[in-house]
């Protein structure tokens, strides 16, 4: 059996990981204010009009200190560069400005992207920074962002740390280590990372990360009320709040308040994240929340064309869609494990899900979803032993992960001739999953038993066509199609001549 990383459980609004090119590029990193206000317009326009009047060193620093002031980066690169011989300390800003500066385009633009060469350059480049400006926190995070894309999370882990000493404020380095934290199973670190910033409090993009984190840790909501007050009062862009608008909109859901939470979703759509958008479509498919299909049409929503894919039913487009997301979040196992569920349980191409499940082992080689997932295909490839290689014979029922993988040893017994064995491990699998109410993976792992049975002619044809008919209502609508699919050509094949 095969389970989407995720699916039908609550989706966390953790912030995304992008090297500093792509987040400026993004908008994530503009100034939170909706408008620039008339008094820092006032201020710009004088420091303007001073270095025009009397042209000097001094009122060419002053402007570009004016316009750093107020985020207007790209104007302060380009004022920093007007002059032919700067002193020492403006020479300084005007290079980190330009080592920092976004360049057009995208870095994930190229159709043939392979996550490795990615991770050398963008190491590469971000060493370069380094020996430039050695305390150039964003240039540390990309170092470290190349690193897990590698694998490498502890030397990724120190040269983050690093950031945090040199920019302790940042919103970039703060959201960068939260996520890293949270890819090393570690949300309680990454949010106390963000708590240990007073910026949490003021910076709406924070405060989302924040709660986000909270919850994923503690299981709880906090802040809250903090959060609701951050909207209400404050000035800040849509872009800005998008975010935190979504995470309080989930936290509504989780309560059952559906119409506060779709006023919220849909507050969040006036600029939203692709993050943002994400997150309404997991929960759409479990509330009546109605998304504008323009939302899916918007820069870099991979992965939630992916979920809305899944969610009709499109397979082929929903594991095309994750292999962009991969490319959006290089380091994450989740687009991994998503489109080798998708290839398999959805197309049925168990060849493509095991060459999507391998891949995703060469960088998470531990990660239990992949290895099921790559167990599973191979058995329906009939390549049972090299399916045991990839799991331990199952000993704990406590979670999901553990019951899919007796389903999955359930399934390879059933295939190498075993059915009392199979038979063992898919009524553990179907007990454990109604006693963690989870009758959607009961009655999922019920059709993969009873598909098994009817194969090995252990059960009659007339009594799977009855349980089936039972147990579909609990299927979610696109897996009933694909597994109603699967039941037919069973009854096709071994139908009496």
């Amino acid at each position: 059996m095969t389970v989407r990383g995720g699916h039908n459980d609550d989706r966390s609004l953790i912030p995304r990981w992008r090297s500093f090119r792509e987040t400026v590029r993004l908008g994530d990193l503009d100034p939170l204010q909706r408008t620039v206000n008339a008094s820092a317009k006032n201020e710009i326009a004088r420091a303007r009009m001073r270095a025009s009047a009397r042209p000097s060193t001094f009122a060419t620093a002053e402007l570009v200190s004016t316009l750093l002031a107020h985020g207007e980066r790209e104007e302060a690169r380009e004022t920093a560069r007007t002059l032919g011989e700067m002193p020492a300390t403006l020479a300084l800003v005007e290079s980190r400005l330009s080592a920092e500066a976004p360049q057009p385009g995208s870095e994930l633009d190229e159709p043939d992207f392979d996550a490795s060469s990615f991770a050398r350059a963008l190491g590469a480049d971000a060493r370069r920074r380094i020996r430039a400006h050695n305390r150039n926190p964003a240039a540390w995070v990309d170092l470290a962002l190349a690193h897990t894309v590698q694998g490498f999370t502890e030397l990724a882990t120190r040269e983050m740390r690093r950031a945090l000493q040199l920019a302790p404020d940042s919103r970039f380095v703060l959201r960068s280590a939260a996520r890293l934290f949270v890819h090393m199973e570690d949300p309680e670190q990454a949010n106390s990372i963000l708590n240990q910033s007073p910026r949490v409090a003021e910076d709406p993009w924070l405060m989302a990360a924040e709660i986000a984190t909270y919850e994923l840790a503690f299981n709880r909501t906090r802040n809250a009320r903090a959060a609701r007050t951050l909207i209400e009062f404050a000035t800040f862009s849509p872009r800005a709040l998008s975010e935190l608008r979504s995470e309080l909109a989930t936290a509504e859901m989780r309560s059952g308040h559906d119409r506060k939470a779709r006023e919220l979703f849909h507050q969040s759509f006036s600029d939203p994240t692709e993050n943002a958008v994400a997150q309404a479509v997991s929960w759409a498919e479990r509330s009546s929340l109605v998304l504008d299909p323009s939302l899916l049409d918007r820069d870099r929503v991979y992965e939630a064309r992916a979920l809305d894919s899944a969610r009709l039913g499109n397979w082929a487009a929903a594991t095309a869609e994750a292999s962009a997301w991969h490319r959006d979040q290089p380091f994450s196992a989740e687009p991994f494990q998503f489109a080798s569920y998708t290839a398999a349980l959805g197309s049925g191409d168990y060849e493509h899900a095991l060459n999507i499940a391998t891949s995703g082992l060469e960088i998470h080689r531990s990660d239990r979803t992949l290895r099921n997932n790559a167990a599973y295909a191979l058995a329906n490839l009939g390549r049972t032993a090299e399916a045991r290689l990839h799991l331990v014979e199952p000993v704990e029922h406590s979670s999901v992960e553990d019951l899919t993988e007796w389903a999955t040893m359930g399934l390879i017994n059933y295939r190498e001739g075993r059915a009392t064995e199979g038979e063992f491990y898919y009524q553990t699998a179907v007990a454990g999953f109604t006693r963690l109410k989870r009758e959607d993976l009961a009655a999922i792992a019920t059709i993969h038993w009873d598909i098994e049975q009817t194969r090995s002619g252990r059960k009659p044809l007339d009594q799977l066509v009855r349980r089936l008919q039972r147990v579909f209502p609990r299927v979610p609508t696109a897996e009933r199609g694909a597994l109603a699919q699967r039941a037919i050509q069973i009854l096709e094949t071994t139908r009496p001549a």
